[in-house]
């Protein structure tokens, strides 16, 4: 079980703390695109979270080549794959 310092109490309420899944899933797929389209490993992502602060998360597994990308953080994992593009 988890211990008191995990959380907060807001209005009345208990909640975790940390970020949300939503959040966490924005820096994997910020982080993606990223190696995407710059074709380089990313460590750290930043992310404007919900409630208006940055979150920063930090990078634990980056692979891509020219038209896909795969990003690891703590929470979650990415896979993005771009259709072919026609100039």
């Amino acid at each position: 079980m988890a211990e008191d310092d995990d959380y907060v109490y807001y209005n009345g309420r208990k909640l975790r703390k940390g970020f949300t899944t939503g959040t966490t899933a924005t820096g994997a797929t910020v982080a993606a695109l990223q190696a995407l389209l710059k074709q380089q490993e990313q460590v750290i992502v930043e992310v404007n979270a919900a409630n208006g602060k940055r979150a920063r998360f930090d990078v634990e597994e980056c692979t891509f080549d020219h038209d896909h990308a795969s990003v690891a953080i703590k929470k979650m994992v990415v896979m993005i794959k771009m259709p072919p593009m026609e100039c």
